[in-house]
């Protein structure tokens, strides 16, 4: 992903799933003004524990930085399975987070 700012969110995010012994595959992608981040389920048939694990840590990361998002599941066709769910920010509220994650813990 092509960007002008430390990208700490991804590797707060990466950290979190390695620490946890969480291997989805996780995409980060900027399209038009929008940073998306892709999380492959894992199950063909359900979903993955993982894959509710990562997204509850992104919606608890989040949420203190009053920061809105929206989430899209990708059905394979046929629509009965979940291929993957789609975090999708504003770039500017991507920014928001990583500047929040890059100043020191106040108390």
């Amino acid at each position: 992903m092509e960007q002008t700012y430390n990208n700490y969110y991804e590797d707060f995010l990466k950290g979190f799933c390695r620490i946890n012994d969480i291997y989805l595959d996780l995409k980060f992608e900027k399209i038009e003004g929008m940073i998306a981040i892709n999380i492959k389920n894992t199950l063909k048939n359900g979903v993955s524990l993982d894959c509710l694990r990562v997204i509850d840590f992104i919606y608890r990361t989040v949420i203190p930085f009053n920061i809105q998002y929206t989430q899209t599941l990708h059905l394979y066709p046929g629509g009965k399975e979940l291929e993957k769910v789609t975090i999708l920010f504003t770039e500017d509220d991507y920014k928001l987070i990583n500047k929040n994650l890059e100043s020191p813990i106040r108390s």
